[in-house]
């Protein structure tokens, strides 16, 4: 679960959630949904949103409910979510139970902090934010290191890419990124805190080259962590080299977290 937090000045918290959600007893298959709700902060820091929406799924709408509760503490937030979905979600066809759902879900959110002597904990997990905005909110970060405290093992965090097309081709065309990523790594981290992930892609298809490169970089350490991520694909007529179109990162996003 990533979520995102921001608190205006009548005391109230703006939440931006992204939750999976799945089938009871089900195949394993899962899905992702997204909450945008407002709740009042009371005077010993809990909060607690309740409600439903109206979720398009093609053709198709379907109710989302959900539940999010929350403390307020010196170093950030705890707390808990639930999300269902009603059964006519065609994401899952052939799900028997009356509702898709996530289960109660804990969840954690950090202030940043100073990123502190280099090298991190052992199996830690940092909380932050991003430099993006998502649906009011700052884009919410989370970081994975791995059990022996030598390499970074998975990021995920919101993301939200600029794109311009130059070519309508049906066929052939890059999806705008609005949604969270999810990376799977075993990026060593150098003595002295600093770590670089990087990958790049080329592959052509029927006259059109579709390129991708992403590169995230930071420097970890014993309170925190910071550092940026780009992205960037691309869409290129092979006889004539031109962009039809393009999808990036632009400016490149700057994150910080905090253990």
């Amino acid at each position: 679960m990533l979520i995102g937090l921001r608190v205006t000045p009548d005391d109230r918290v703006r939440i931006n959630a992204s939750v999976q959600i799945s089938c009871p007893g089900g195949d394993g298959s899962y899905t992702d949904t997204r909450v945008a709700a407002v709740a009042v902060v009371a005077p010993d820091g809990t909060f607690r949103a309740v409600g439903s929406r109206a979720q398009r799924f093609g053709s198709t709408q379907t109710q989302t409910a959900y539940a999010i509760a929350g403390t307020f503490t010196a170093t950030g937030a705890t707390g808990t979510a639930t999300v269902s979905v009603a059964d006519n979600d065609p994401v899952f066809p052939t799900c028997d139970s009356a509702s898709i759902a996530s289960g109660t879900v804990g969840w954690q959110a950090r202030r940043s902090t100073a990123v502190g002597a280099p090298g991190a904990a052992a199996g830690a997990v940092l909380y932050g934010t991003t430099s993006q905005r998502v649906r009011g909110t700052a884009g919410a970060f989370v970081m994975r290191v791995s059990p022996d405290g030598k390499r970074l093992d998975r990021v995920m965090f919101h993301v939200r890419e600029r794109c311009t097309r130059r070519v309508l081709d049906p066929n052939f065309t890059l999806r705008t990124d609005d949604d969270y990523l999810s990376l799977s790594l075993r990026t060593p981290i150098r003595q002295n805190g600093t770590f670089v992930a990087q990958s790049r892609l080329r592959r052509t298809d029927e006259g059109v080259i579709l390129r991708l490169s992403n590169r995230l970089a930071g420097k970890i350490g014993t309170l925190g962590a910071r550092g940026t991520y780009r992205s960037d694909r691309r869409l290129i007529t092979a006889r004539t080299r031109r962009i039809r179109e393009r999808c990036a990162t632009t400016p490149s996003i700057r994150w910080k977290a905090a253990a």
